[in-house]
């Protein structure tokens, strides 16, 4: 089983949640998006040599039908997470098909959250680091996170399309230095690399989703046992 771990406050490089899990059954795999300044460009398809022990009884596949192919997966994909590391799973609809996304978000800061898309056989995740940040615009395939702590803030959009996560648009807002006449931090603000005054950032982030209504991925998280009935139902 794979585990790597997300510390820290600020993005870092080559890191994904340590409840991150392969798959170990027949026909399906796994895509694991590391997570390169929350880049996403960079995957790796994992597909281990011989079957893994699961400790636990595996989840009864659904039965057959329309929706047997992503149930399965997921299901498959649930029965060798390391649950220590996990509060509660969601399903959510962020692109354009019928087929929902599996939400996971994790017990602590560290463990972060993370979103699985199911596509032509194929499970594709994206961690996110921290935990609260991650909102959706439903079946727009808009994702935006928004976290941070300690002086450094940032806010990133993504596109989820064909099982395939893209960064869109990046922000960054950082404490650079402290105004003892104004009694507070002044700010160095980014958009997609370039520096800007705090106006523009807000302006520009805003713009991003275009007034779209964005929706909590956490919003309504159930525990694992539930998530498994819907998921063998």
């Amino acid at each position: 089983m794979l585990f790597i771990t997300i510390t820290g406050c600020k993005k870092s490089t080559n890191t994904t949640s340590h409840f991150s899990s392969i798959l170990t059954n027949d026909n399906s795999s796994i895509v694991t998006t590391t997570l390169e300044d929350d880049d996403t460009s960079s995957t790796v398809e994992i597909a281990p040599s011989e079957p893994v022990v699961i400790p636990t009884e595996a989840p009864t596949l659904p039965p057959p039908g329309q929706n047997a192919a992503w149930k399965g997966a997921y299901l498959n994909y649930l029965s060798v997470l390391d649950l220590a590391s996990v509060e509660g799973f969601a399903l959510i609809y962020v692109d354009n098909n019928d087929i929902p996304e599996l939400f996971i978000m994790g017990r602590c800061e560290a463990d972060g959250e993370i979103i699985c898309s199911y596509n032509n056989g194929q499970i594709t995740e994206h961690a996110f680091g921290r935990l609260y940040g991650t909102s959706y615009a439903e079946k727009s395939g808009l994702i935006l996170h928004s976290n941070g702590n300690m002086g450094y803030y940032y806010t990133d959009l993504y596109e989820l399309k064909n099982g395939v996560f893209t960064t869109i648009h990046e922000s960054t807002m950082e404490e650079s230095s402290y105004d003892e006449t104004l009694g507070d931090f002044i700010y160095k603000y980014t958009v997609d690399g370039i520096e800007c005054d705090d106006v523009t950032y807000t302006q520009k982030v805003d713009s991003w989703t275009g007034g779209m209504v964005l929706t909590p991925a956490s919003k309504n998280v159930v525990t694992y046992p539930e998530m498994v009935n819907m998921l063998k139902s």
